[in-house]
């Protein structure tokens, strides 16, 4: 029988409640039937007790992520938070809701809980209330506080990327230096129509309007400085900061993570060149990038005043999103902003490069309060990298955000950046 995809993520929860309780012979029992004479109880058992050995028992569990395979195997990953670092469980599901593959991986990097609690709550209003996590430090505050701005796509509010989850390493990691951070899922892995109108869908709707739900939150919060509420943006959030601050004035600051500046088919299409040279790139794969590399052609070709609606949606994206995007120019609104930006880029991005950070120092040559700092050997998500630059196999890798760089963060946020 076919399972929906959401079945999946239930499985995977499933499998580390029963290992948490000790039942590996319901596990072994989840798989395909022609594994089940390879996946031995004990073996799970003694793969669970090993890592569970280095970082403590699971004391939280994350949101899962999913990822669907060329063959339609549904690739799941859970983590949670362990006494003394983090568990990462990979499941790969069919679509007869049988695992065909676990993967366990622990981190002992620590997660320090007696520092910071965390909460669930709702965002923002109907229609379009977020499920949302708050980071608190312990003690009494206040203190600032930070909104977390995903990337490009439906991301949870980890920002999930295979067994990574940069947002939960930052939330954790500025906790730990006594910052508030919010972090939500994202409007489009919610709801499959983000706003009223799918034919004016623009940036706003899939972005920027619900970091003011975030700040609304934020200034709820007893112990939250509400004249200290900034917000981080990732790639596509950083993108759109100058926009996000423009339009919430009361934002102490923003801080922008791999902001790539250029327009973004011209960003895209240099993605695509470079995974379509990589010796990696499966010929499947290269089918779907120059599928996706003969859109881009349409998506410049969009006049910005062309009234039809029912133009094509290059990317499955409409018309009114490019337009959007196509007007926008970074480094003009930026020189209109007078308030602290923070501005980080990987050296080992093949994603957004150093041609974007030069062009954000060059928009900001006579703006005192916008500081910029380069780090070699990490990528897009500031994690570790050991190429000199990064490709998609990079991402799953189980890996942090550079600690560095949440110091960094921390150190700006709070005024003391050197």
């Amino acid at each position: 029988m076919m399972q929906d995809q959401n079945h999946s993520e239930s499985i995977t929860l499933s499998v580390i409640e029963m290992a948490r309780a000790g039942q590996f012979a319901e596990i072994r029992d989840k798989f395909l039937p022609a594994l089940r004479d390879s996946v031995a109880p004990e073996v799970l058992q003694a793969a669970w007790q090993a890592e569970i050995g280095r970082v403590g028992p699971v004391v939280n569990i994350g949101q899962p992520s999913r990822q669907t395979t060329p063959t339609g195997l549904q690739v799941v990953t859970v983590t949670g938070q362990c006494e003394k670092g983090t568990i990462t469980l990979i499941a790969l599901v069919d679509q007869d809701g049988y695992l065909n593959g676990l993967d366990l991986r622990s981190s002992e990097v620590q997660s320090n809980m007696d520092h910071f609690t965390e909460e669930t709550i709702d965002i923002g209003q109907e229609p379009w209330k977020l499920p949302a996590t708050l980071t608190i430090p312990r003690g009494n505050g206040p203190y600032p506080a930070v909104v977390l701005v995903h990337g490009s796509g439906p991301n949870d509010r980890d920002e999930s990327i295979g067994p990574n989850k940069p947002f939960l390493d930052l939330a954790w990691g500025l906790a730990l230096r006594q910052i508030v951070v919010l972090r939500y899922e994202k409007r489009t892995r919610v709801y499959a129509d983000p706003c009223e109108d799918p034919t004016q869908f623009t940036v706003e709707d899939e972005t920027i309007d619900d970091v003011g739900a975030a700040m609304d939150a934020l200034q709820r919060v007893d112990k939250v400085d509400a004249t200290k509420i900034f917000a981080l943006g990732h790639s596509l959030g950083g993108y759109v900061m100058p926009r996000i601050l423009e339009k919430f004035p009361k934002l102490a600051g923003g801080v922008f993570l791999a902001a790539s500046y250029r327009p973004l088919p011209v960003v895209m299409e240099e993605q695509i060149q470079y995974i379509l040279a990589l010796p990696e790139t499966t010929d499947q794969a290269k089918e779907s990038l120059l599928a996706m590399k003969a859109e881009i052609p349409k998506i410049t070709a969009l006049s910005t005043h062309d009234p039809r609606v029912d133009a094509p949606r290059p990317m499955g994206v409409p018309v009114s999103y490019w337009r959007d995007l196509a007007e926008y120019n970074p480094g003009e609104v930026l020189q209109s902003i007078d308030r602290r930006m923070f501005v980080l880029q990987g050296e080992a991005d093949y994603q957004v490069t150093l041609d974007d950070f030069h062009l954000w120092q060059d928009a900001a040559q006579r703006m005192p309060k916008v500081v910029f700092k380069r780090y070699p050997n990490l990528d897009h998500l500031f994690m570790l990298t050991e190429e000199d630059r990064a490709t998609p196999a990079t991402y799953t890798r189980p890996r942090q955000v550079s600690s560095q760089v949440i110091e960094d963060i921390a150190n700006w946020l709070t005024n003391s950046y050197r």
